[in-house]
């Protein structure tokens, strides 16, 4: 596994230590930054339930983003060399 990817490609993009009881303001907080990643997903003709996911283990709250969601907005690495 790749550091910032889980079993099956997808990559954390956010991860969060949340409190140990529900407040509004982290729950907020949480609902922006997935409304960030679908935004994404809608801007690259992804359907953004297929392609962002929020897992939450414990108090740990993370958001990823799946291989073909990764790969609409990173641009293709280039090889170049300066004269």
């Amino acid at each position: 596994m790749n550091d910032g990817q889980d079993g099956d490609g997808w990559t954390v993009m956010s991860s969060f230590d949340g409190p140990g009881e529900t407040r509004p303001e982290f729950e907020d907080m949480l609902c922006g930054e997935m409304e960030r990643w679908e935004g994404e997903a809608r801007r690259a003709g992804l359907d953004p339930a297929s392609h962002v996911r929020l897992s939450r283990v414990g108090t740990t709250v993370l958001i990823a983003i799946s291989p073909e969601l990764e790969a609409a907005f990173t641009p293709a690495q280039t090889l170049w060399k300066a004269d």
